[in-house]
């Protein structure tokens, strides 16, 4: 009997303590989660690179891809977050290593208004040959054909991601 009330105290302080937390939290919550363990980084550092890209945990942003590897030998990790009508990205390269500043971002690029889907379907962001890659693909609604993608490289040029003429 006191075995069933210690796992019935059990599990209504750790209900509440779950339902605390609004969905939103709670999203992001699991969202650092997910991505720590995606990319190899630790969940705290997932969290405070999302909280420097400026997306709290009220933010209807998410992470939309952590890349720990591809420029590691920067000792950097990009971390691409989504939101928006538009299915707008923000790109963030930041240090892999506390405090974790942010290096570069899209920001710099877009004025702050993201670099947004122009079709159906939405942009993604890679990292290939050390470069930072953007796609977004285009879409021709008066003929209703995809126009390919437009893509954009940021290329690392001793301190900062520049825009590739190529």
């Amino acid at each position: 009997m006191r075995m069933k009330a210690f796992f019935a105290v059990l599990f209504l302080s750790a209900s509440s303590a779950y339902t605390a937390q609004g969905p939103s939290q709670l999203r992001h919550l699991q969202d650092d989660q997910v991505w720590a363990k995606r990319s190899g980084l630790p969940e705290r550092m997932v969290r405070e690179m999302r909280m420097r890209a400026g997306v709290d945990d009220e933010s209807n942003e998410h992470i939309d891809f952590v890349d720990a590897k591809s420029l590691a030998h920067r000792k950097q990790v990009l971390l691409v977050m989504a939101g928006g009508n538009g299915h707008c990205l923000g790109l963030f390269v930041f240090q892999n290593y506390a405090p974790y500043d942010l290096v570069w971002s899209t920001e710099e690029v877009s004025g702050g208004a993201g670099m947004c889907r122009e079709s159906p379907l939405n942009p993604k962001a890679l990292v290939s040959a050390g470069r930072v890659v953007v796609q977004i693909p285009v879409f021709d609604y008066q003929r209703n054909v995809s126009k390919g993608s437009n893509v954009y490289r940021f290329e690392w040029n001793g301190q900062t991601y520049v825009q590739a003429r190529r």
